[in-house]
């Protein structure tokens, strides 16, 4: 099991591509009845007003960016995770060997689980060979591709060390746990870098369709109370204009 670590590959792939027209309409969920055109006008008033709008695009990328956000933080937890058990090993099992043989190995069991976890099938951590998750985006009119390297975490050599002593009966030298904790500690640095990236991405597409979405469908909630205030002041002025001519 701890040798598939080593070996395992993600399939390069990506999590949609926003710009082909499939996802535009399948992420708003008209899959159903666009395989005619024979509708009547009717039918054709019925159909969401939205059904072209840019948005439906912004918010295939604004999704792809909140799963990859996601992946990422699964991710660092899980590398927390890691590096509390290594702490636990350190602190429990290198006080007395004599009484707790082998008994580190159930630290080290749960790490290797935390290592094989996934993600939507994707893989938490692998050698540093693995393709990362792509996400295709469209900014000011041009394409880009945002990355989710997978983590590199089972490429580290004393992190390997570690993992292939489990059939020691007296946990590994102290010094060689302390260099796997900074081994995990860089890699919850990098990891949190693909977080604090994504999340500025993630925010400016979200402002850019708040803003679609004014220009879109009547600007903001002030600019369309504005045309219900001047009707209401216009009936209040013939109101009180046809009381004094009945006074008269």
């Amino acid at each position: 099991m701890r040798k598939s670590l080593l070996d395992s590959k993600l399939i390069n792939t990506s999590l949609i591509d926003t710009s082909s027209t499939w996802n535009r309409f399948n992420s708003i969920g008209l899959k159903k009845g666009l395989a005619t055109t024979n509708y009547s006008q009717g039918d054709r008033l019925k159909m969401p007003t939205r059904l072209f709008s840019s948005s439906s695009r912004q918010t295939v990328m604004i999704n792809n960016l909140e799963q990859g956000i996601s992946y990422a933080r699964k991710q660092y937890g899980n590398l927390v995770g890691i590096n509390n058990h290594i702490l636990q090993i350190i602190t429990t099992c290198m006080k007395d060997r004599v009484h707790i043989e082998n008994g580190w190995s159930i630290f080290l069991d749960s790490i290797v689980v935390l290592t094989e976890e996934r993600f939507s099938n994707f893989p938490l951590f692998g050698n540093g060979t693995e393709s990362p998750i792509r996400v295709h985006l469209i900014r000011e009119g041009l394409r880009f591709i945002h990355e989710f390297p997978v983590n590199s975490l089972l490429s580290e050599l004393h992190f390997q060390s570690l993992l292939h002593s489990g059939s020691e009966i007296n946990p590994p030298p102290k010094k060689l746990l302390d260099s796997c904790t900074q081994e995990i500690i860089q890699q919850m640095v990098l990891t949190d870098r693909v977080i604090e990236k994504t999340s500025q991405a993630l925010n400016e597409l979200k402002h850019k369709a708040v803003n679609t979405n004014q220009l879109l469908y009547g600007g903001s909630e002030k600019a369309k109370s504005e045309p219900q205030l001047k009707h209401e002041n216009s009936l209040n002025f013939l109101s009180l204009l046809f009381r004094r001519l009945i006074k008269a």
